[in-house]
């Protein structure tokens, strides 16, 4: 007992231990050393992870800081030599990174759909032929919801529907109620998709296979990451799909299943 020290627990009683009262004494002795030094070691491992974690949130404060100072310093560059294109779109990624980058894990249709129109925004600043078009029920966009449920079918309608479109380019959102739903719709007049592919894509939204057997690998995770969210948030009713005719268009449908109170609210405003 004399030569266990604080800063050195793991000191038991070597030598075989007897079947007497002092062998069990030793054996009870050396489990209680054993289990200390455990026990020291996690207290030790936890404070170093907590340090560690201390450190990361510090960076995290310091960098969208410096992210943000840094584009408002390009805007008014920009706009000090008159290249307002730029200085629009510094604004528009600061709006970005300042909506990614915040903690809350739950927003409003209206703060969705203004990070949309941002993410637009950027894309349209390169894609100078872009149209898009907003069909939406305003007495809708105070409803609670998730975030970063209507950037991924966007950018969806944007990678991989019209990137490879030589013509106009067409996006349309809409947002209306329907039966006790909200429907949210993004179509774009892209390249389509094939049947074969719409039924993969399909299957991984339902759940039916895993992600990593998935072939369209960005798309799938992507989507499939929006139809679990919105059904943990608003029910297992609640569901996303996809429509594409091959060389004509594609439609992301995401249904959200309102719930009875708001349904009634909204019933009301109606009259």
């Amino acid at each position: 007992m004399r030569r266990v020290e604080p800063e050195f627990l793991n000191n038991p009683v070597k030598g075989k231990a007897g079947k007497d009262e002092i062998g069990f004494l030793i054996t009870n002795y050396n489990e209680m050393i054993s289990r200390m030094d455990e026990l020291v070691n996690h207290v030790q491992k936890v404070e170093m992870l907590k340090k560690e974690a201390d450190f990361k949130m510090l960076q995290a404060q310091i960098q969208p800081h410096f992210l943000y100072n840094t584009l408002e310093t390009m805007r008014m560059l920009a706009r000090s030599n008159k290249d307002y294109k730029v200085a629009e779109m510094a604004l528009s990624l600061g709006n970005l990174f300042r909506y990614s980058l915040s903690k809350s894990e739950h927003t409003t249709l209206r703060d969705e759909l203004d990070h949309v129109s941002t993410y637009i925004a950027i894309h349209q600043i390169r894609m100078s032929d872009l149209e898009v078009e907003f069909q939406v029920e305003e007495m809708l966009l105070s409803l609670p919801c998730p975030r970063f449920i209507l950037q991924p079918l966007v950018e969806n309608s944007m990678i991989h529907g019209l990137s490879r479109n030589r013509g106009s380019k067409r996006i349309t959102l809409r947002i209306a109620r329907k039966h006790g739903y909200v429907w949210i719709e993004v179509a774009d007049n892209g390249s389509g998709i094939s049947e074969q592919q719409i039924k993969s894509l399909q299957r991984l939204l339902e759940g039916s296979i895993i992600k990593h057997e998935s072939q369209h690998k960005t798309t799938g995770i992507g989507l499939s990451n929006v139809a679990e969210r919105v059904k943990a948030y608003y029910g297992k009713e609640s569901s996303l799909g996809i429509i594409s005719t091959p060389g004509k268009e594609t439609v992301c449908c995401l249904k959200l299943l309102l719930k009875e109170e708001y349904s009634n609210a909204q019933t009301t405003d109606c009259g």
